[in-house]
């Protein structure tokens, strides 16, 4: 299936913006904004799956957001 051109289109553009959302996650970390973070690392992580560590971090920020 990945031997057609818009499928990989599409993969790189899923990985791109799934990026995206995991910067913006970092600077509402550094900005103390912990539940608009965790929807962002939450979000980087569905978009791919392979972000193991924008998972991580949505756990953390959810616990900050909590406390």
């Amino acid at each position: 299936m990945m031997g057609h051109w818009y499928y990989r289109l599409g993969q790189w553009g899923l990985k791109d913006l799934a990026g995206w959302y995991y910067i913006f996650g970092c600077l509402d970390w550094n900005e103390k904004k912990y539940e608009k973070a965790a929807e962002r690392f939450y979000t980087s992580f569905h978009l791919d799956r392979n972000r193991e560590d924008a998972l991580n971090w949505y756990w953390r920020a959810k616990e900050r957001a909590n406390a």
